[in-house]
């Protein structure tokens, strides 16, 4: 992982599972990031979410690309990536 680089969490409205990743990361990890809000039906980055299989949100970039990202609330690669 970079670590100069902010993860970018891709998230929709009332996602609760985007909910808790965004908590993991501002309270638990005290880790800055950068939140996307996206519609999943009409926002073209979704194509490329799916084209990926990234099938779940939020979506996690933790990389300079989204081969480099994780899809839905993963505890064990937040712990893993961003400790505590």
């Amino acid at each position: 992982m970079n670590k100069k680089m902010k993860p970018i969490i891709y998230s929709k409205k009332q996602c609760p599972e985007c909910f808790k990743t965004k908590v993991y990361f501002s309270e638990i990890a005290g880790v800055e990031y950068e939140e996307r809000l996206i519609d999943p039906d009409t926002d073209p980055i979704a194509d490329e979410f799916r084209a990926l299989g990234y099938l779940s949100f939020p979506v996690v970039q933790y990389g300079p690309t989204l081969r480099e990202a994780w899809s839905g609330h993963r505890v064990d690669l937040l712990q893993k990536l961003f400790p505590a």
